[in-house]
């Protein structure tokens, strides 16, 4: 281990970012310990990518379904995803929070990769962590557990990851594994995937946006080329098959949670959504 001189000014710096804190807001960068048969639920405020440096867990969320991710592979986990994981054992796992706009230099961003986009089968895609990365992740490891926790020294740590990818993965691999934050609006997705589930309506969404209704719908169209109404209803079905496949509420828990106004009602959404009535879904884990 190093020794960071004068730890206790940079431990009372304004910008030292303590992954102990009581504030809401996470650090950018932290390692987190993940013990074998813990099990983690989260409903993300924030895009993440999880990458893992040893052991292994398993993974629900949307409509993807006890997905194992073990050591020497990254996930990308889009904002408001709940998610639930369990430990198969002991694994210590990077977080890397997305807060900023993502550019993996100064000439490529999600935008472009936009362009290059072709959605994985299943829609779930790991990347591996290749050597390049791996020794970048190892000296960033050891300034962590010297207690370094800089928040400018965070974002300059981001920017040379995006940069390492950038360098290393192909471009289709990139666009894979962002799949899910893709658009040719990024700062527009963002805002969506933000604010989505804090909302009932697409009128609701369009008042927070600052747009007109149509203004909002145009855009909305333009940008994730389908229609509001649809993509918001397609979230909320994925939202839904995870809370009934992961979860131990009740299906009348379920149901009116997400206002509907019978349990009859609820099984029509379901059938429709997904070929089979929300008790069969449980019982045979369906998807």
């Amino acid at each position: 281990m190093g020794i960071i001189t004068d730890f206790h000014e940079h431990r009372t710096c304004v910008n030292y970012e303590d992954v102990n804190t009581n504030s809401n807001k996470k650090p950018i960068i932290e390692i987190t310990e993940f013990l074998k048969g813990k099990i983690k639920e989260k409903t993300l405020s924030e895009s993440k990518i999880m990458l893992v440096m040893k052991g292994e867990f398993r993974i629900s969320y949307e409509r993807h379904i006890d997905k194992k991710v073990k050591e020497g592979k990254m996930l990308l986990l889009p904002s408001s995803s709940k998610y639930i994981a369990r430990a198969e054992e002991d694994a210590s796992v990077f977080i890397f929070r997305l807060r900023d706009k993502i550019d993996l230099c100064d000439r490529i961003g999600l935008e472009q990769l936009f362009h290059k986009f072709k959605e994985p089968e299943n829609g779930f895609n790991l990347l591996d962590i290749k050597e390049e990365v791996s020794y970048f992740l190892k000296g960033l490891e050891a300034c962590l557990s010297d207690g370094l926790r800089c928040r400018y020294y965070f974002e300059l740590k981001m920017k040379e990851f995006f940069f390492l990818i950038r360098a290393y993965y192909t471009t289709e691999e990139l666009a894979r594994f962002f799949y899910p934050l893709l658009s040719n609006d990024t700062s527009f997705s963002e805002f969506v995937y933000n604010n989505y589930s804090k909302v009932k309506t697409v009128q609701e969404l369009a008042s927070l946006s600052n747009y007109s209704h149509s203004g909002f719908i145009k855009r909305f169209k333009k940008t994730f080329g389908v229609p509001a109404y649809q993509w918001i209803k397609q979230q909320k079905a994925s939202r839904i098959l995870h809370e009934i496949n992961c979860t131990d509420k009740t299906l009348k828990e379920i149901c009116d949670e997400h206002d509907f106004s019978s349990l009859s009602q609820f099984n029509d959404f379901c059938k429709s959504n997904f070929g089979y009535p929300p008790s069969y879904i449980r019982k045979n884990k369906a998807f």
